[in-house]
């Protein structure tokens, strides 16, 4: 219906212009209500679908927490040798699936102090083998792991195993502080 006047170009020209997505600058500056929903209910299923799998793996698995259990113990006997300038000696026992520390004396373990700082390992978990650089490799009795008054210990590997036949190899360095732990079996390069 163009009749030719400018009035109805007019309104035409209006009704196109205007629009309901246009938005002000100030307005586009962020996330809609929506969008924000959305992530975080993702992330939600995300979170119920892994953690199961995270405390299984992580949290529960006695092999690994057993791991993380010794490396503690190896540094902080390192770091008490450091502290008080003198030897410790870290005790692996394979016959009662423990392990300890001691403060040496001229050489000779400290025997007051061998019944402190007792870690047994879990059922399902043992001490397997102790390997050192001068191909000793120990798996039966007790192991005496030497620890300078500087930090520095013989370089070994200490191999713990589960029921299920996993293994988790713990290499000891001379001189470096940390502990790198390895899954399966290891031989000292």
């Amino acid at each position: 219906m163009d009749d030719g006047s400018p009035y109805n170009v007019k309104i035409l020209q209006k009704k196109s212009n205007y629009s309901f997505h246009k938005k002000d600058k100030a307005d586009s500056a962020g996330y809609t209500m929506l969008e924000l929903i959305v992530v975080v209910f993702l992330l939600g299923i995300f979170l119920v679908v892994s953690m199961p799998s995270f405390r299984q793996n992580v949290l529960y698995n006695p092999l690994k927490s057993s791991s993380r259990k010794v490396i503690g113990i190896v540094n902080k006997v390192r770091g008490e040798a450091k502290k008080q300038r003198k030897k410790q000696v870290l005790f692996l026992d394979f016959d009662n699936q423990k392990i300890w520390y001691s403060k040496a004396k001229n050489n000779t373990m400290d025997v007051a102090a061998e019944t402190q700082n007792v870690y047994s390992f879990p059922e399902n978990v043992r001490l397997a083998a102790v390997l050192t650089k001068d191909d000793v490799k120990k798996e039966t009795g007790r192991f005496e792991l030497w620890i300078s008054g500087q930090g520095y210990a013989e370089e070994s590997i200490i191999q713990l195993k589960d029921h299920l036949g996993n293994t988790i190899s713990l290499f000891v360095s001379t001189f470096l502080p940390g502990i790198k732990a390895r899954d399966g079996l290891s031989d000292v390069e």
